[in-house]
């Protein structure tokens, strides 16, 4: 799939994204195929791949490729349902395709993980999954391993300190210097990552189903009584603040992350003392 070169009108893009908003049932499309490529030309149709919460019959979603026919007026629109297709057609459309509409940011964040992991530029889960293969297989071993869930315990801490440091501050002096902001966001993101490492680690030692996004790392060990499952929102959100960062980093604002830093430590704190209860 030619990956899409050419900017699109700005009108279509909102004409798109503006019809799609009325539609409760669609979470994100993408323009994917010829158009906007070097291969468009007159006879080229609008591929439009979309992406549902509930997917909708044959009928319906010709409806609604009929009803956009006739809002933008001069393109035939071919609309993919993708709740129906191939993974492999999923992650061409990601990866060569213009995201057009997105009813929810962290939403779409996570469907574009889910469906990456999959595909040569394979995110982090797999990543880590791998990793932790390799290193069984170097240690010998396929139980827990202790010593390496205690390093990852440590560093958490050691960034918690950091933070706790930042707390101390003022307001108005965290935000007038913007190494705090920074050093904030870095041992933030660190210290989830370092739960997620903690996480697939125990995953794959003790032979849990694998996740298939950051969240259900945490929901796995919820189900497994390694976390509770009161906590178990706490731990999901942090998946998403985690995702803000990664996929959305330029809408992560100094206002945002002090508010973490002074509400929500105590959670990472609660994640450290459930794995030490378990597993020391």
């Amino acid at each position: 799939m030619e990956k899409l070169k050419r900017k699109l009108k700005p009108e279509l893009k909102e004409n798109i994204a503006d019809f799609l908003k009325k539609e409760a049932n669609v979470k994100l499309a993408y323009i994917f195929g010829s158009y906007g490529t070097k291969y468009q030309n007159t006879y080229s149709d609008l591929d439009l791949a979309v992406f549902f919460d509930d997917p909708p019959d044959m009928s319906k979603q010709m409806e609604l490729a009929a009803r956009l026919e006739l809002k933008l007026g001069k393109y035939d629109i071919d609309l993919i349902n993708l709740n129906n297709v191939e993974l492999a057609f999923k992650y061409e459309v990601v990866r060569s395709g213009k995201l057009i509409y997105s009813r929810d940011e962290i939403e779409t964040a996570e469907f574009k993980e889910e469906i990456l992991k999959y595909g040569p530029e394979a995110e982090e889960i797999k990543y880590k999954f791998q990793q932790e293969y390799i290193t069984g297989i170097k240690e010998k071993r396929t139980d827990t391993n202790h010593k390496r869930i205690a390093e990852k315990l440590k560093f958490i801490r050691a960034n918690l300190k950091k933070l706790k440091e930042l707390v101390e501050l003022e307001k108005k002096d965290f935000l007038r210097d913007y190494r705090n902001y920074d050093t904030a966001k870095y041992n933030l993101l660190a210290a989830v990552e370092a739960m997620l490492d903690i996480a697939a680690h125990i995953i794959y030692r003790e032979g849990y189903t694998s996740p298939n996004t950051s969240a259900d790392s945490f929901r796995i060990l919820a189900a497994e009584g390694i976390i509770q499952e009161n906590l178990l929102l706490k731990f999901v959100k942090m998946t998403k603040f985690r995702n803000r960062i990664v996929h959305l980093y330029d809408q992560i604002d100094e206002e945002y992350i002090y508010q973490i830093i002074n509400n929500n430590l105590e959670d990472i704190e609660s994640y450290v003392d459930l794995i030490v209860n378990r597993y020391f």
